[in-house]
């Protein structure tokens, strides 16, 4: 009897985690759910996103029974795959690697990890074409369901599963005494106003609008500090490193770059912050805005469909738009009573709907339980 395959492609290098939390890690979700429910779970990694050599882990996400294979280029992958006829597919990303999975298999799942449509014409005629090729739409909220809808695709083949977060360990409080290396370690002064700006830096996520509104509040005489926690690429993306911007813009004494962490000092850096920041373009579900929530910090978040699921309780501005995010800034930090009132709501939406065996169910259901009512035969050209 031929066993039931899963294959999983990711456009970036894979090695068994995404460099997050486990309850977080929504590759590692999929291929474990199919591990564990009798199928042979590959994940087939392709770095499309040109991310480089990444370090291989030494914890991975993904159980023994998932296997990894990375390749060096696409060809190699579309070879292997086209083996697996009867397989199910899961395509990541709008990449060519992530869009043609609606080629492969007989049931086809495609996740976008983007809540936007392209600006151009052309460009949304093409990722509808391949978009309606699939048997079913993975999106992390319902502005991404509305947005695709727009674009022709059927609604009944998009289904909402939110990405999970680990709820508990990022709302449960950190040891004091790591609180206090930390504060020795970067310099942090007693009752020290801290801002957090966590993010793997790239061009889209507006560093310059965040440091822009550093340097607005430190005119007006506003004390503050921003913590910038997470691996820094614009110097090879913008030609400017985080820190070069900071000096450029007049504001170098006022960041602490605190880079890569490991899970326990990330925790303790959020909940030694008193406000989280986000000023991204473009975004999935952005799982940090989640983290930030769980752990019990209110946010000033771009205005970007991605963070609707916060409603009233997050302070937006225009991604690029540094007055008002400065603006928001003040506001939490001279209005506690409403910060409070808007932590206590995200905490709750967090804890609720984005729980981890809740998520799970669902992805099971998606992966397995509605392949027989969605599945349908490939159709290329219609």
């Amino acid at each position: 009897m031929v066993r039931k395959v899963f294959i999983q492609n990711v456009s970036s290098p894979y090695f068994g985690t995404l460099g997050m939390r486990k309850k977080e890690d929504c590759v590692a979700l999929s291929a474990n759910i199919m591990a564990e429910n009798g199928y042979q779970s590959i994940i087939a990694a392709i770095d499309v996103l040109k991310l480089g050599n990444l370090k291989h882990p030494k914890e991975k996400n993904t159980i023994p029974e998932v296997k990894i294979y990375n390749f060096k280029r696409v060809l190699n992958y579309f070879m292997f795959a086209r083996k697996y006829n009867s397989a199910t597919f899961f395509g990541n990303a709008r990449t060519i690697v992530g869009l043609t999975t609606c080629f492969f298999g007989e049931y086809r799942i495609f996740m976008s990890h983007t809540c936007n449509l392209p600006t151009h014409w052309l460009e949304r005629k093409i990722l509808s074409f391949f978009l309606k090729r699939f048997d079913a739409i993975k999106v992390e909220s319902y502005a991404e369901k509305r947005l695709l809808e727009k674009l022709g695709i059927n609604s009944h083949r998009i289904f909402v599963i939110p990405i999970p977060i680990d709820f508990d360990y990022f709302s449960q409080k950190p040891n004091s005494n790591l609180l206090k290396e930390l504060k020795s370690k970067y310099f942090i002064a007693k009752d020290e106003v801290i801002l957090i700006f966590l993010a793997a830096l790239r061009e889209q996520k507006r560093a310059d609008t965040v440091l822009k509104a550093i340097k607005v509040l430190k005119d007006r005489g506003i004390k503050v500090k921003l913590l910038q926690v997470g691996q820094d690429l614009l110097k090879e993306r913008l030609g400017k490193s985080f820190v070069e911007l900071a000096t450029e813009i007049g504001v170098k004494e006022n960041i602490i770059c605190a880079g890569r962490v490991k899970d326990e000092e990330l925790r303790a850096l959020i909940h030694l912050s008193q406000i989280g920041i986000q000023s991204s373009e473009v975004e999935g579900q952005c799982i940090v805005a989640f983290e930030f929530a769980a752990a019990g910090i209110p946010e000033c978040l771009s205005n970007i469909p991605s963070f609707e699921v916060f409603g009233g309780n997050v302070l937006r501005h225009n991604p690029s738009d540094y007055q008002k995010l400065a603006f928001n800034i003040e506001f939490y930090l001279n209005n506690p009573n409403i910060a409070k009132k808007h932590v206590n709501e995200n905490k709750r939406l967090v804890q609720e709907k984005y729980d981890y065996e809740t998520v799970k169910l669902e992805m099971k259901k998606l992966l397995i339980n509605k392949k027989e009512c969605l599945k349908r035969k490939k159709r290329w050209f219609k």
